[in-house]
Protein backbone atom coordinates (compact mmCIF):
# COMPACT_ATOMS: atom_id res chain seq x y z
CA UNK A 1 0.00 0.00 0.00
CA UNK A 2 3.01 2.27 1.12
CA UNK A 3 4.94 1.95 -2.40
CA UNK A 4 1.68 2.43 -4.48
CA UNK A 5 0.50 5.32 -2.74
CA UNK A 6 4.12 6.68 -3.12
CA UNK A 7 4.47 6.11 -6.61
CA UNK A 8 0.49 7.94 -6.96
CA UNK A 9 1.73 11.05 -5.01
CA UNK A 10 4.91 11.21 -7.36
CA UNK A 11 2.86 11.11 -10.22
CA UNK A 12 0.02 13.66 -8.90
CA UNK A 13 2.56 15.83 -7.74
CA UNK A 14 4.97 15.85 -11.14
CA UNK A 15 1.66 16.09 -13.62
CA UNK A 16 0.51 19.35 -11.09
CA UNK A 17 3.75 20.77 -11.21
CA UNK A 18 3.46 20.48 -15.27
CA UNK A 19 -0.30 21.54 -15.46
CA UNK A 20 0.21 24.82 -13.63
CA UNK A 21 3.36 25.59 -15.51
CA UNK A 22 1.28 25.57 -18.54
CA UNK A 23 -2.30 25.97 -16.92
CA UNK A 24 -1.48 29.22 -14.29
CA UNK A 25 1.64 30.54 -14.94
CA UNK A 26 2.32 30.61 -18.99
CA UNK A 27 -0.93 32.27 -20.12
CA UNK A 28 -0.65 35.21 -17.99
CA UNK A 29 1.85 36.83 -20.37
CA UNK A 30 1.70 34.42 -23.76
CA UNK A 31 1.07 36.00 -26.94
CA UNK A 32 -1.58 34.81 -29.18
CA UNK A 33 0.64 33.87 -31.61
CA UNK A 34 4.24 32.97 -32.98
CA UNK A 35 4.83 34.21 -36.96
CA UNK A 36 7.89 32.70 -38.35
CA UNK A 37 9.49 33.29 -41.85
CA UNK A 38 8.40 36.98 -42.27
CA UNK A 39 10.65 37.96 -45.55
CA UNK A 40 12.37 41.06 -44.58
CA UNK A 41 10.79 42.53 -47.60
CA UNK A 42 7.00 41.48 -45.95
CA UNK A 43 8.13 43.28 -42.49
CA UNK A 44 6.71 46.71 -42.64
CA UNK A 45 3.50 45.35 -44.90
CA UNK A 46 3.17 42.74 -42.04
CA UNK A 47 3.15 44.99 -39.07
CA UNK A 48 1.22 47.71 -40.98
CA UNK A 49 -1.80 45.21 -41.53
CA UNK A 50 -1.46 43.61 -38.04
CA UNK A 51 -1.59 46.89 -36.30
CA UNK A 52 -4.52 47.75 -38.10
CA UNK A 53 -7.06 45.33 -36.75
CA UNK A 54 -8.95 46.34 -33.59
CA UNK A 55 -7.80 44.25 -30.42
CA UNK A 56 -3.83 44.17 -31.01
CA UNK A 57 -1.91 44.88 -28.35
CA UNK A 58 1.47 44.21 -29.17
CA UNK A 59 3.92 43.26 -31.93
CA UNK A 60 7.14 41.96 -31.31
CA UNK A 61 9.19 40.89 -34.17
CA UNK A 62 13.11 39.72 -33.91
CA UNK A 63 15.35 38.79 -37.02
CA UNK A 64 16.02 35.10 -37.14
CA UNK A 65 18.93 33.57 -38.78
CA UNK A 66 19.94 29.66 -38.23
CA UNK A 67 23.63 28.22 -37.43
CA UNK A 68 25.40 25.13 -36.40
CA UNK A 69 28.21 25.42 -33.46
CA UNK A 70 31.71 24.06 -34.93
CA UNK A 71 33.83 25.31 -32.21
CA UNK A 72 33.54 25.19 -28.47
CA UNK A 73 36.15 27.81 -26.93
CA UNK A 74 38.17 26.93 -30.15
CA UNK A 75 37.94 23.31 -29.90
CA UNK A 76 35.72 21.42 -32.57
CA UNK A 77 32.95 19.52 -31.53
CA UNK A 78 34.20 16.16 -32.00
CA UNK A 79 36.88 17.00 -29.50
CA UNK A 80 34.73 18.66 -27.08
CA UNK A 81 33.58 16.90 -24.23
CA UNK A 82 30.01 18.00 -24.07
CA UNK A 83 27.62 16.18 -21.65
CA UNK A 84 24.50 14.03 -23.07
CA UNK A 85 22.17 16.44 -21.44
CA UNK A 86 23.49 19.30 -23.91
CA UNK A 87 24.20 17.27 -26.94
CA UNK A 88 20.67 18.18 -28.44
CA UNK A 89 22.37 21.94 -29.18
CA UNK A 90 25.19 20.42 -31.34
CA UNK A 91 23.85 18.24 -33.49
CA UNK A 92 21.28 20.51 -35.55
CA UNK A 93 21.42 24.43 -36.34
CA UNK A 94 20.05 26.32 -33.79
CA UNK A 95 18.52 29.76 -33.96
CA UNK A 96 20.31 33.09 -33.90
CA UNK A 97 19.47 36.57 -33.43
CA UNK A 98 20.61 39.57 -32.98
CA UNK A 99 20.08 42.69 -30.73
CA UNK A 100 21.03 46.45 -29.01
CA UNK A 101 19.00 45.77 -26.11
CA UNK A 102 18.92 42.59 -24.06
CA UNK A 103 15.88 40.66 -25.01
CA UNK A 104 12.77 39.85 -22.63
CA UNK A 105 12.08 36.87 -20.86
CA UNK A 106 16.51 36.65 -19.73
CA UNK A 107 18.56 37.70 -17.07
CA UNK A 108 22.18 38.99 -17.33
CA UNK A 109 23.97 36.51 -14.42
CA UNK A 110 27.38 37.57 -15.33
CA UNK A 111 29.31 39.83 -17.69
CA UNK A 112 27.71 43.06 -19.02
CA UNK A 113 25.24 43.84 -22.07
CA UNK A 114 27.22 45.52 -24.90
CA UNK A 115 26.24 49.79 -25.22
CA UNK A 116 23.47 50.44 -27.74
CA UNK A 117 25.66 51.66 -30.76
CA UNK A 118 28.58 48.92 -30.34
CA UNK A 119 30.88 48.19 -32.83
CA UNK A 120 33.51 46.11 -32.82
CA UNK A 121 34.53 42.51 -33.06
CA UNK A 122 31.65 39.71 -32.51
CA UNK A 123 30.29 39.21 -29.39
CA UNK A 124 27.54 37.17 -28.03
CA UNK A 125 24.98 36.97 -24.86
CA UNK A 126 24.97 32.93 -24.24
CA UNK A 127 22.30 30.91 -22.16
CA UNK A 128 23.75 30.36 -19.01
CA UNK A 129 22.97 26.70 -18.65
CA UNK A 130 24.03 26.06 -21.80
CA UNK A 131 27.49 27.60 -20.96
CA UNK A 132 27.86 26.03 -17.31
CA UNK A 133 27.12 22.33 -19.61
CA UNK A 134 30.35 23.43 -22.22
CA UNK A 135 32.00 24.53 -19.85
CA UNK A 136 32.28 27.92 -20.63
CA UNK A 137 32.61 31.39 -19.37
CA UNK A 138 32.43 35.03 -19.82
CA UNK A 139 36.08 36.05 -22.26
CA UNK A 140 35.29 32.52 -24.12
CA UNK A 141 34.51 31.82 -27.42
CA UNK A 142 32.28 29.94 -29.14
CA UNK A 143 32.23 29.56 -33.18
CA UNK A 144 28.95 29.37 -35.39
CA UNK A 145 28.61 28.47 -38.66
CA UNK A 146 26.38 30.42 -40.82
CA UNK A 147 25.68 29.62 -44.48
CA UNK A 148 29.06 28.21 -44.77
CA UNK A 149 30.93 31.14 -43.26
CA UNK A 150 32.59 30.55 -39.62
CA UNK A 151 32.15 33.12 -37.05
CA UNK A 152 34.17 33.20 -34.11
CA UNK A 153 32.42 35.25 -31.34
CA UNK A 154 33.67 36.05 -27.69
CA UNK A 155 30.71 35.73 -25.13
CA UNK A 156 30.52 38.85 -23.38
CA UNK A 157 27.51 37.84 -21.22
CA UNK A 158 25.48 34.81 -19.73
CA UNK A 159 21.41 35.28 -19.78
CA UNK A 160 19.09 32.97 -17.34
CA UNK A 161 16.64 32.26 -20.11
CA UNK A 162 12.58 31.65 -18.40
CA UNK A 163 11.32 30.04 -21.50
CA UNK A 164 7.96 29.46 -20.10
CA UNK A 165 6.96 33.23 -20.23
CA UNK A 166 6.81 32.10 -24.47
CA UNK A 167 8.48 35.61 -25.00
CA UNK A 168 10.96 35.53 -28.08
CA UNK A 169 14.31 34.55 -27.00
CA UNK A 170 17.12 32.93 -28.37
CA UNK A 171 19.75 30.81 -26.98
CA UNK A 172 22.40 33.00 -29.53
CA UNK A 173 22.26 37.20 -29.27
CA UNK A 174 24.63 38.31 -31.03
CA UNK A 175 25.78 42.17 -30.67
CA UNK A 176 25.29 44.83 -33.37
CA UNK A 177 27.53 44.77 -36.48
CA UNK A 178 28.16 40.75 -37.21
CA UNK A 179 25.01 39.26 -39.26
CA UNK A 180 22.98 41.97 -40.49
CA UNK A 181 24.03 41.33 -44.39
CA UNK A 182 23.52 37.82 -44.20
CA UNK A 183 20.41 36.56 -45.60
CA UNK A 184 17.43 36.53 -42.95
CA UNK A 185 13.76 35.98 -41.87
CA UNK A 186 12.09 37.52 -39.36
CA UNK A 187 10.06 35.74 -36.48
CA UNK A 188 6.92 38.36 -34.58
CA UNK A 189 4.40 37.36 -32.07
CA UNK A 190 1.24 39.28 -31.58
CA UNK A 191 -1.21 39.80 -28.77
CA UNK A 192 -4.64 40.28 -29.26
CA UNK A 193 -7.74 39.92 -27.60
CA UNK A 194 -10.39 37.05 -28.15
CA UNK A 195 -12.59 38.88 -30.77
CA UNK A 196 -9.22 39.72 -32.92
CA UNK A 197 -7.72 36.79 -33.13
CA UNK A 198 -10.04 35.71 -36.48
CA UNK A 199 -9.25 38.63 -37.60
CA UNK A 200 -5.80 38.44 -37.66
CA UNK A 201 -5.48 34.81 -38.51
CA UNK A 202 -7.60 35.77 -42.10
CA UNK A 203 -5.58 38.93 -42.55
CA UNK A 204 -2.07 37.10 -42.50
CA UNK A 205 -3.13 34.02 -44.22
CA UNK A 206 -4.66 35.67 -47.14
CA UNK A 207 -1.95 38.49 -47.51
CA UNK A 208 1.56 36.20 -46.58
CA UNK A 209 0.68 33.01 -47.42
CA UNK A 210 4.10 31.98 -46.91
CA UNK A 211 4.41 32.81 -42.76
CA UNK A 212 3.81 29.82 -40.37
CA UNK A 213 1.01 30.92 -38.00
CA UNK A 214 1.18 29.32 -34.54
CA UNK A 215 -1.92 29.48 -31.64
CA UNK A 216 -0.25 29.46 -28.55
CA UNK A 217 -3.71 28.82 -26.77
CA UNK A 218 -3.99 25.40 -29.61
CA UNK A 219 -0.49 24.48 -28.43
CA UNK A 220 -1.01 24.75 -24.67
CA UNK A 221 -4.07 23.11 -24.78
CA UNK A 222 -2.86 19.96 -26.77
CA UNK A 223 0.04 19.95 -24.40
CA UNK A 224 -2.03 20.00 -21.59
CA UNK A 225 -4.06 17.30 -22.99
CA UNK A 226 -0.74 15.13 -23.46
CA UNK A 227 -0.08 15.74 -20.03
CA UNK A 228 -3.22 14.38 -19.39
CA UNK A 229 -2.96 11.04 -20.89
CA UNK A 230 0.51 10.72 -19.59
CA UNK A 231 -0.79 11.09 -16.07
CA UNK A 232 -3.62 9.07 -16.73
CA UNK A 233 -1.40 6.04 -17.90
CA UNK A 234 0.75 6.55 -14.69
CA UNK A 235 -2.00 6.65 -12.41
CA UNK A 236 -3.10 3.50 -13.51
CA UNK A 237 -0.11 2.08 -12.52
CA UNK A 238 -0.09 3.60 -8.98
CA UNK A 239 -4.13 2.27 -8.26
CA UNK A 240 -2.52 -1.25 -9.90
CA UNK A 241 0.32 -1.05 -7.00
CA UNK A 242 -2.50 0.41 -4.22
CA UNK A 243 -4.29 -2.76 -5.38
CA UNK A 244 -1.16 -5.15 -4.51
CA UNK A 245 -0.96 -3.32 -1.69
CA UNK A 246 -3.96 -3.70 -0.55
CA UNK A 247 -4.17 -7.81 -0.86
CA UNK A 248 -1.05 -7.78 1.16
CA UNK A 249 -2.66 -5.60 3.81
CA UNK A 250 -5.40 -8.26 3.45
CA UNK A 251 -3.66 -10.73 4.30
CA UNK A 252 -1.62 -8.88 7.07
CA UNK A 253 -5.13 -8.70 8.62
CA UNK A 254 -6.16 -12.39 8.21
CA UNK A 255 -2.68 -13.39 9.42
CA UNK A 256 -3.73 -11.27 13.08
CA UNK A 257 -7.26 -12.09 12.81
CA UNK A 258 -6.82 -14.61 15.99
CA UNK A 259 -4.52 -11.90 17.60
CA UNK A 260 -7.46 -9.68 17.29
CA UNK A 261 -9.95 -12.06 18.19
CA UNK A 262 -7.94 -12.40 21.39
CA UNK A 263 -8.12 -9.35 22.44
CA UNK A 264 -11.38 -8.20 21.85
CA UNK A 265 -12.81 -11.32 23.93
CA UNK A 266 -10.53 -9.88 26.87
CA UNK A 267 -11.84 -6.49 26.74
CA UNK A 268 -14.73 -7.52 26.89
CA UNK A 269 -14.43 -10.09 29.75
CA UNK A 270 -12.89 -6.74 32.22
CA UNK A 271 -16.02 -4.80 31.06
CA UNK A 272 -15.36 -3.25 27.72
CA UNK A 273 -18.21 -2.46 25.54
CA UNK A 274 -18.65 -3.33 22.18
CA UNK A 275 -18.39 0.40 20.86
CA UNK A 276 -14.86 0.76 22.67
CA UNK A 277 -13.19 -2.27 21.40
CA UNK A 278 -14.37 -0.86 17.57
CA UNK A 279 -12.88 2.44 19.20
CA UNK A 280 -9.54 0.80 20.17
CA UNK A 281 -8.85 -1.15 17.17
CA UNK A 282 -10.08 2.03 15.04
CA UNK A 283 -7.11 4.27 16.87
CA UNK A 284 -4.56 1.13 15.71
CA UNK A 285 -5.87 1.14 12.19
CA UNK A 286 -5.68 4.72 11.50
CA UNK A 287 -2.10 5.48 13.00
CA UNK A 288 -1.17 2.52 10.91
CA UNK A 289 -2.82 4.26 7.60
CA UNK A 290 -1.38 7.73 8.91
CA UNK A 291 2.38 6.38 8.96
CA UNK A 292 1.98 5.05 6.21
CA UNK A 293 0.29 8.01 4.12
CA UNK A 294 3.43 10.00 6.24
CA UNK A 295 6.35 7.74 4.58
CA UNK A 296 4.66 7.47 1.02
CA UNK A 297 3.63 11.12 0.79
CA UNK A 298 7.56 12.08 1.92
CA UNK A 299 9.16 10.05 -0.48
CA UNK A 300 6.53 10.34 -3.47
CA UNK A 301 7.33 14.50 -2.73
CA UNK A 302 10.97 13.85 -2.51
CA UNK A 303 11.05 12.07 -6.16
CA UNK A 304 8.40 14.17 -7.58
CA UNK A 305 10.82 17.04 -6.73
CA UNK A 306 13.63 15.60 -8.22
CA UNK A 307 12.16 15.10 -11.22
CA UNK A 308 11.21 18.82 -11.64
CA UNK A 309 13.87 19.74 -10.81
CA UNK A 310 16.76 18.34 -12.09
CA UNK A 311 15.34 16.21 -14.73
CA UNK A 312 12.89 18.63 -16.10
CA UNK A 313 14.11 21.84 -15.07
CA UNK A 314 11.16 23.64 -13.80
CA UNK A 315 10.12 25.37 -10.97
CA UNK A 316 9.25 23.28 -8.02
CA UNK A 317 5.75 23.97 -6.46
CA UNK A 318 4.37 21.66 -3.28
CA UNK A 319 0.49 20.78 -3.76
CA UNK A 320 -0.62 20.34 -0.13
CA UNK A 321 -3.91 18.85 -1.49
CA UNK A 322 -2.44 16.24 -2.80
CA UNK A 323 -0.42 15.38 -0.33
CA UNK A 324 -3.15 16.04 2.19
CA UNK A 325 -5.96 13.54 -0.28
CA UNK A 326 -3.22 10.75 0.06
CA UNK A 327 -2.94 10.88 4.04
CA UNK A 328 -6.69 10.64 4.39
CA UNK A 329 -7.05 8.13 1.24
CA UNK A 330 -4.73 5.66 3.50
CA UNK A 331 -6.41 6.10 6.37
CA UNK A 332 -9.87 5.30 5.45
CA UNK A 333 -7.91 2.18 3.37
CA UNK A 334 -6.52 0.90 6.51
CA UNK A 335 -9.56 1.69 8.36
CA UNK A 336 -11.80 0.22 6.52
CA UNK A 337 -9.98 -3.31 6.02
CA UNK A 338 -9.15 -3.09 9.32
CA UNK A 339 -12.91 -2.64 10.86
CA UNK A 340 -14.12 -5.16 8.74
CA UNK A 341 -11.97 -8.00 10.63
CA UNK A 342 -12.29 -6.19 14.34
CA UNK A 343 -15.92 -6.48 13.77
CA UNK A 344 -16.15 -9.93 13.12
CA UNK A 345 -13.79 -10.06 16.01
CA UNK A 346 -15.58 -8.78 18.33
CA UNK A 347 -19.05 -11.22 17.43
CA UNK A 348 -17.18 -14.01 19.23
CA UNK A 349 -18.54 -14.96 22.22
CA UNK A 350 -16.04 -15.19 25.02
CA UNK A 351 -16.84 -19.00 26.48
CA UNK A 352 -15.83 -20.80 23.73
CA UNK A 353 -12.50 -19.01 23.64
CA UNK A 354 -11.97 -18.85 27.00
CA UNK A 355 -12.57 -23.07 27.19
CA UNK A 356 -10.14 -23.52 24.60
CA UNK A 357 -7.35 -21.34 26.26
Amino acid sequence: LGLGLTVLVAVALIEGNLQSQITRRIPVNAPTFFFVDIQQTQVDAFTKAVAGIDGVSGIDKVPMLRGRITRIGGKPIAESNIPSQARWSVDSDRGLTYAALPPEGSRIVAGEWWPPDYKGPPLISFDAELAAAYGLGVGDTITVNVLGRDVEARIANLRRIDWSSLSINFVFVFAPGTLERAPQTFLATVRAAPGAEDKVFDVVTRDFANVTIVRVKEALENASSILANIGLAARVVGVVGIGAGLLVLAGAMLATQRRRVHDAVVMKVLGASRRRVLGVFSLEFAALGFVTALAAAAFGAVAAWMVIRFVMNLEWILLPDVVALTVLGAMALTLGFGLVGAVGATRQRPLALLRNE
